[in-house]
């Protein structure tokens, strides 16, 4: 007699495929198929609705959730057909799960009810841990961390929810700030995930890459995030869920077209499987992109998208992120009415009340810039001021956002020295941060969280009246970006930089084969390659990113940020040379110093015309302007006979050739500082070696906040 015919033996298998599907559904799900075929054919009610189960999760793993729904109900049908009420129970706590990650949540709770009453109070842990992820999912973060702690002191908890309860908990830790106790709850769950199967160890280490990245361990979460893609490919996973939570990461590095790139596979590719719940966390991120990017058109469509669907979903936390995409949008865009107001008060209070803090600073950062740009000072300054007090022992961006709230609210209250005081706070704590950073390139796009910041304290110091200040806080800045940073370790690029020779070498042959830009690779979109004059191929691209992305991954150098360079020790530097030095505050502006001059001053000022601003957007040595924008050079105005007064004319024609001749790339600045002393009538142009920096590029503002992670996954 053969095993299949022995009387039970199928049902035992139909009772084991769920655990294995469950540990490895890759693995184990032609199986699932294969014994829902047996159970058909030898006509076992009970072994198939159990069969079907198995295969419905094996399916949903491969984000074929309407599929998998298909599977359960007629599954459902079977059990309530034969008055299996335990099985019954068990195939609706599934059906509950399934329906969560297509936002049926209505659905979800009637199932979860149905479950309950057929099994008794407190007798079966899946219910109980299903219900907790639906709070959890829905917002009630607190009530979802009770049940969460009373199933890890109860007993009966299988092995599999000893792995997914401390996960879905450092989930909640990590949205609340408490990441060594996140950090420390993953870390005890991993070599448990390891006994169960590669499902687990991949959900665990993405979820670990996901806190590192959220408590500012940005390079060891970015590793974690190359594990768990690891992870998941060995296992046959899809990454929709990991590409949501890699875009927060590179969103928090600043790394916009990566991050942008990640956030639209995501919707791509949930959206495609039906997965509702994900793919709308995917179309936020989306929005706080496109955001950031500048892009104010796709943020409020994104963001919009996003609220109908949080809505649908009676996912109230998420659409209040959505609803601050929004408003920010539209201050943006200058459509901003009382209402956006109201409604962003109402999301920071309701992200505040579910303790989820970096989410609740931004929220009350947007009110109080929404509120201040409606005149109504009072409600800026106690909005700004809320963001401030809870930002208080956060992770350093979060810190960063609520100086920022701070300086804001001491701007509108006109206390100039508190504002200073906040934003030379900050700015401390951005250069500690971009200290611990591994490369030239992430440490000038964190400039960008610091932007309002110091555009805020340079306009306080510029009303001041004092050049040495000004000088001092724009070097302030530029000295933590010009750390030295350990290159990465060669033996791991050399194959890399071997081969982006011969691909330079043999794309110098007139053979026309090539592409513009760079393609969308492994790190994202088209990225800085693609500005370049000459024609890159795909190849080359792909080489280029690989060793970029390298760079991020490097170690740091022990150290940390040094000060600027003082007033009087810089002149002994430039020993009569001129150095010019840009920033930007309300205009863009330029001021250049001499190196023997007496003391640092100014002797006047210019605007261009309206035509000549309209299109500046940087004074950067190496922006280069499209034909199209340049504007037509700008005259300043007629000088004062004696250098002594307003302006110098040699002065003026010597700064006019340095900021718009050919070797500073027509590059326009709209106001113009220039500082005098006993050489002023010197021509700049005329010193042997000129010393000259600039910004680059300047990077959008620090606007939009942080992301919930996605909801855990009842599985």
């Amino acid at each position: 007699m053969t095993h299949s015919e022995q009387p039970g033996y199928l049902l035992i298998r139909a009772q084991q495929a769920y655990d294995k599907v469950a540990a490895d559904p890759e693995r184990h799900r032609r199986e699932t198929e294969l014994l829902v075929t047996e159970a058909r054919r030898a006509r076992d009610p009970e072994a198939l609705a159990l069969a079907l189960r198995a295969q419905a999760w094996a399916e949903r793993a491969r984000l074929r959730q309407t599929h998998a729904i298909w599977l359960l109900d007629e599954a459902a049908r079977i059990a309530r057909r034969h008055r299996y009420d335990e099985m019954l129970a068990e195939i609706l706590i599934t059906h509950a799960a399934v329906s969560q990650e297509l936002g049926r949540i209505a659905t979800a709770h009637r199932d979860l009810r149905a479950a309950a009453a057929l099994v008794p109070a407190g007798r079966n842990p899946e219910l109980d841990f299903n219900r907790a992820v639906l709070l959890q999912n829905t917002g009630h973060l607190d009530e979802a961390v009770a049940i969460y702690q009373r199933l890890l002191s109860g007993t009966g908890l299988s092995l599999r929810r000893q792995v997914q309860v401390p996960n879905n908990l450092a989930m909640i830790e990590g949205e609340q700030g408490r990441y060594i106790a996140a950090l420390r709850r993953l870390d005890q769950a991993l070599p448990l995930a390891r006994q169960v199967g590669p499902h687990l160890v991949a959900h665990v280490i993405h979820t670990r890459a996901w806190v590192a990245v959220q408590s500012g361990r940005f390079i060891e979460g970015l590793a974690n995030f190359d594990d768990a893609v690891r992870e998941y490919q060995a296992a046959g996973l899809p990454l929709g869920e990991h590409y949501i939570d890699y875009a927060d990461g590179l969103m928090e590095l600043r790394l916009l077209p990566e991050a942008t790139d990640a956030a639209r596979k995501a919707v791509e590719e949930l959206s495609a499987a039906g997965a509702a719940m994900m793919a709308a966390d995917a179309q936020l991120r989306v929005a706080q992109l496109a955001l950031l990017s500048g892009d104010t058109e796709e943020a409020l469509e994104a963001a919009e998208a996003a609220a109908d669907a949080y809505r649908e979903q009676a996912r109230g936390t998420g659409r209040a992120r959505s609803l601050l995409v929004t408003a920010e949008a539209r201050l943006a865009v200058g459509g901003l009415t009382p209402d956006d107001l109201a409604a962003a008060r109402g999301a920071a209070r309701r992200l505040a009340a579910a303790g989820a803090t970096s989410a609740a600073v931004q929220g009350y950062l947007v009110t109080g810039k929404l509120a201040a740009a409606l005149d109504l000072r009072r409600q800026a300054i106690t909005a700004l001021t809320r963001a401030g007090t809870l930002a208080r022992g956060a992770s350093v961006l979060v810190r960063l956002r609520g100086r920022l709230a701070s300086a804001m609210a001491a701007v509108i209250a006109q206390r100039p020295a508190d504002a200073l005081v906040s934003c030379r706070r900050g700015l401390a704590d951005l250069a500690r941060h971009r200290g611990s950073l591994p490369s030239v390139e992430l440490r000038a796009l964190a400039s960008g969280h610091g932007a309002e910041l110091g555009r805020i304290g340079l306009n306080i110091v510029i009303s001041g009246g004092s050049p040495a200040r000004v000088l001092h806080w724009m070097e302030r800045s530029r000295a933590a970006a010009l750390l030295a940073v350990e290159p990465p370790k060669f033996e791991e690029i050399q194959a890399d930089l071997t081969a982006l020779r011969a691909a330079a070498a043999s794309g110098d042959e007139p053979s026309g084969a090539g592409v513009t830009g760079r393609p969308a690779g492994a790190g994202g979109p088209a990225g800085p390659a693609g500005s370049r004059g000459g024609r890159v191929t795909v190849e080359q691209a792909e080489i280029e990113d690989r060793i970029r992305q390298a760079t991020w991954r490097a170690g740091g150098t022990v150290g940390s940020a040094t000060g600027p360079v003082k007033v009087g020790e810089l002149r002994k530097y430039l020993a009569g040379r001129v150095l010019v030095t840009y920033g930007s505050s309300a205009t863009t502006w330029s001021r250049w110093l001499s190196g023997s001059a007496a003391a640092a001053g100014w002797s006047g000022w210019a605007r261009p015309p309206r035509s000549a601003t309209s299109s500046a957007r940087s004074c950067s040595p190496c922006a280069a302007w499209p034909s199209s924008t340049v504007p037509a050079p700008w005259t300043p105005p007629a000088p004062v006979p004696t250098c002594g007064s307003r302006t110098c004319p040699r002065c003026w024609s010597s700064l006019c050739g340095l900021l718009h001749g050919p070797s500073w790339s027509s590059s326009p600045c709209r106001t113009c500082w220039v500082c005098p002393g006993p050489r002023c009538t010197q021509d700049p142009s005329a010193s042997p070696r000129r010393r000259r920096s600039g910004p680059g590029p300047r990077w959008p503002p620090s606007r939009s906040g942080p992301s919930a992670r996605p909801g855990p996954r009842a599985g």
